[in-house]
């Protein structure tokens, strides 16, 4: 139940003073899994500040080691959703399809999944797994909550940074205050792993939900930083 697994998550977070949402009822009805959540202050989607990019790297420091189980498979599996592709999202196909300039970006993305899938780690992290400005929560530039963590699983905090790292590239000093957090927790290789893994998973979802005007915005982010990250190399 995605529900309680959230529910459980998001409990042990709040303890730490996390500005999470409590799920005040999980249940079952007939089929379905339903939940009432706490509503919480502040309005979603605003522009990430400085000050609110600090609060949010300090709160993604609350997530590691926060996790009641065990991710030895962390790496391996975020590479797949590349390789192989996702449940509902990454889905490979559509990049391969949708224009010659798609498909060359996913034969980037997959080649530094293929290269980077050997980084070894086992994690204990509890991941948001979807940590983009629309689930960040805000009110006078201050962080006032995270939601939607139906997806949360264990595995390496530092993946929440860098899903927001690639809606904030464009802007300079926030581009190297995420990167300089990632890499100093889980190093060059990860980041990019991970990077590949959004622009897969954002540039597939716009193809199939969004207009052309987005579409081409999202596939020129993604062939910007591949070329900004091969000087991490």
């Amino acid at each position: 139940n995605l529900f309680a697994h959230a529910s459980a998550a998001t409990r042990h977070l709040r303890s730490l003073g996390y500005p999470a949402p409590q799920y005040l009822i999980v249940d079952q009805i007939d089929c379905a899994s339903c939940a009432l959540i706490e509503l919480l202050p502040g309005q979603p989607g605003s522009d990430i500040t400085t000050g609110m990019l600090q609060k949010l790297i300090s709160l993604n420091k609350l997530q590691r080691g926060a996790s009641s189980e065990t991710s030895h498979h962390w790496v391996r599996d975020i590479a797949g959703t590349i390789l192989i592709g996702g449940n509902g999202y990454c889905v490979v196909e559509i990049l391969k399809g949708y224009s010659p300039e798609t498909n060359h970006l996913l034969t980037r993305l997959q080649a530094i999944a293929d290269e980077d899938r050997r980084s070894a780690g086992t994690f204990y992290d509890i991941v948001h797994f979807d940590f983009n400005p629309a689930n960040i929560l805000s009110e006078n530039d201050r962080v006032t909550g995270i939601i939607d963590w139906e997806g949360t699983r264990t595995g390496d905090a530092s993946f929440d940074l860098a899903i927001l790292l690639f809606y904030v590239w464009d802007e300079p000093g926030q581009r190297d205050l995420l990167v300089q957090a990632i890499v100093e927790r889980s190093g060059p290789e990860l980041l990019r792993l991970y990077l590949a893994h959004v622009m897969l998973r954002q540039v597939d979802w716009s193809i199939r939900f969004h207009d052309d005007k987005t579409i081409e915005r999202y596939v020129g982010r993604a062939l910007q930083i591949l070329e900004d990250i091969e000087r991490l190399n």
